[in-house]
């Protein structure tokens, strides 16, 4: 479900798609930092609507979301990127993109998982029809995290003050996650950019670890001090200034001759 943030402006639009619940909240935030002339556009589930069903697989995301942005902005160049999980979900939006000869920046991946869910075995084999307790647990889990967003986000996709509208999106939240547990993501070739918390950043390093497999292009990396949860709570300012100097060369090729951009960097904002 894109909601266009900033339609218009000179520059290409950046897509920022939503985490393992399907909500992107940054939206207001990013509008408020980023140059007017950019345009900027969330990416939410689909199904917190009330009307759609909730998608049940990355691929079926991917077609529904590439759809969604082309009849926005028909042509490229586009900038997409993500929060959470969601980063798996950007690659392959940017991948599908690429696929039909669009020009996409730099995939920018906000805070994702050391270690895709998709490679905890319990995690993806879950079948919600076969195990209803842990199926109500996973409702339980979304529900709570809903609630907190209340408290902390002004622009959400459904009223947070509702009970009756906090459980209807529940069930898109419990979708999202599934889809996320089941996906086993790519190799990816094309450049990305991550804005990670100290936290979670030894995951992008080590040789053994998935995202070496994953992120086979260039990578710049920037690190912010504290936890995953601090990324949108305390640091949630830091992350939007990175994205803002992320645009400034997101289109670039991967040159660096400068040296100012030199991938794998440990960069940390004043």
């Amino acid at each position: 479900m894109l909601i266009p943030v900033r339609r218009g402006g000179t520059q290409p639009p950046l897509i920022m798609i939503h985490g393992l619940y399907g909500v992107m909240p940054l939206g207001s935030l990013l509008a408020d930092v980023l140059a007017p002339d950019q345009p900027v556009a969330v990416m939410d589930a689909d199904g917190f609507d009330g009307y759609t069903q909730p998608l049940e697989t990355i691929d079926q995301m991917v077609g529904a979301y590439v759809g969604q942005i082309r009849r926005v902005w028909p042509r490229g160049p586009y900038l997409v990127g993500a929060i959470c999980s969601g980063g798996l979900l950007a690659l392959e939006v940017a991948r599908a993109l690429i696929a039909t000869g669009e020009a996409v920046g730099r995939v920018l991946l906000v805070d994702p998982p050391a270690i895709p869910f998709s490679y905890d075995d319990q995690l993806s084999n879950i079948d919600p029809k076969l195990q209803p307790a842990m199926s109500r647990r996973l409702t339980q889990q979304v529900i709570a995290e809903f609630q907190d967003y209340g408290t902390r986000y002004s622009k959400l996709p459904f009223n947070a003050r509702d009970p009756v509208a906090v459980q209807l999106a529940a069930r898109v939240g419990v979708a999202c996650m599934l889809a996320f547990f089941k996906h086993r993501p790519l190799p990816f070739a094309a450049p990305v950019e991550l804005i990670v918390s100290q936290q979670r950043a030894a995951g992008y390093f080590g040789p053994e670890l998935p995202w070496q497999t994953i992120l086979t292009g260039p990578r710049w990396m920037h690190v912010l001090p504290g936890e995953h949860g601090d990324m949108f709570r305390t640091q949630s300012d830091a992350v939007c200034r990175l994205v803002s100097f992320y645009l400034e060369t997101a289109l670039a090729d991967g040159d660096n001759s400068d040296g100012s951009r030199a991938p794998e960097s440990l960069a940390q904002p004043a």
